[in-house]
């Protein structure tokens, strides 16, 4: 339930960076925004909707147990770039596209910002920040897409 109040704030702030890339002319990284947006509308109308056709608080499944990809923290060594996440993305959205429960490490101080070593269903994939360039993947692109929908690219890079 908590998601219901969060959800309004967090996509006003999306549609806020898209207008400001649609000022600046940038028409790829506010599309991706837009998209952004409308899975933070869509999860809003969907908790409503649960909430509304619940009996009892009881009948509404906790966030935890909706269905969904199963991510796991894992240590993944020689990864390599096999795509990118839309650099716009905060590190606090990637977390929560990541469900919470993978923790950032750090790969290599002098050049890694920030890393993710995880598996999705059992697939290993990792996400990284490379001197700012911010957020290149390692893994299968569908289950990126899986995660983060047209905010993913697999290339060209």
């Amino acid at each position: 339930m908590a998601r219901i109040g969060v959800v309004p704030r967090t996509a006003i702030c999306t549609a806020q960076a898209a207008a400001a890339y649609i000022e600046a002319g940038d028409y790829f990284n506010a599309a991706n925004m837009g998209e952004l947006m409308l899975r933070q509308i869509q999860t809003l109308v969907e908790a409503s909707d649960a909430v509304r056709k619940a009996k009892a608080p009881a009948d509404v499944i906790p966030d935890s147990r909706l269905p969904g990809p199963v991510i796991k923290q894992a240590e993944i060594s020689g990864s390599h770039k096999t795509g990118r996440l839309n650099a716009a993305l905060s590190k606090k959205e990637i977390d929560k596209a990541l469900g919470g429960k993978v923790k950032t490490t750090d790969d290599d101080g002098d050049k890694v910002l920030w890393y993710w070593g995880f598996t999705v269903d059992g697939v290993e994939c990792a996400i990284w920040d490379y001197k700012g360039a911010r957020w290149s993947t390692y893994g299968p692109a569908e289950k990126f897409k899986q995660l983060f929908g047209q905010l993913y690219n697999d290339g060209p890079y």
